[in-house]
């Protein structure tokens, strides 16, 4: 897909995510399964990964708190309706629901593509593709009202390093080994964390650090959030 089409759909799809992310609090959703007769609302719930790593990026996971043989980091959630709303001024009569100024908005940092030296970058491309590159950017400018483009590098380089595991069974070890994330453009596991982080160091703009490598060093910057 070409990227002046891909910034396209990146639009449609970040304001549609701004639409269920940012409704009221008391917003609920029905989750039905096949045979649920059900007709009550079930509250929407949030998950998010629940350890924090130490000052080197290394989470330690105990293997008592893993839920399923498949889960790599324990899991907690929280209720939509447990979070203050940041916009207050919309309803469900509202005919247009929009959290940033529509006006000039192919003009936006986030809006642009990347460039060609960006697009190298394999971690960033696929970044960009999954539509998080435009739900970082787009965040900051709804909640700081600050236009950049997000430095995924960055976000790489202050993520995590490693994921160790302690107490695993005998009958579990092939499949609970440590996991290493390599600060590099050409690897891509570690962009499923780069929550972690925005927890470090906040989102920062590329005029800090250019998405096309990885810094060796990361600064606060004056744009950085």
């Amino acid at each position: 897909m070409e990227y002046a089409n891909q910034v396209a759909l990146n639009k449609l799809f970040l304001l549609i995510i701004f639409t269920l992310s940012f409704a009221h609090h008391n917003t609920q959703i029905k989750v039905r399964n096949d045979d649920d007769d059900d007709d009550d609302p079930k509250v929407v719930e949030i998950k998010y990964f629940s350890l924090q790593p130490d000052t080197k990026g290394v989470i330690t996971v105990n293997f008592d708190d893993l839920e399923g043989d498949t889960q790599l980091l324990p899991i907690k959630s929280k209720s939509l309706s447990d979070f203050d709303s940041i916009f207050t001024d919309f309803s469900v009569k509202n005919n247009t629901f929009t959290t940033i100024p529509l006006e000039n908005f192919q003009d936006l940092k986030t809006s642009i593509a990347l460039t060609a030296k960006e697009q190298k970058c394999t971690a960033v491309t696929q970044f960009f593709d999954k539509f998080n590159y435009g739900l970082y950017g787009y965040t900051v400018l709804a909640l700081e009202q600050l236009d950049l483009a997000p430095s995924i590098t960055a976000l790489i380089k202050n993520g995590l390093t490693k994921i160790t595991y302690t107490d695993v069974p005998q009958s579990k070890t092939e499949y609970y080994k440590d996991i290493l994330f390599n600060e590099g453009c050409n690897t891509t596991d570690n962009i499923k964390y780069l929550t972690y982080g925005i927890r470090k160091s906040g989102v920062v703009d590329t005029e800090c650090f250019p998405n096309n490598k990885i810094p060796t060093v990361t600064k606060q910057c004056t744009t950085n959030t």
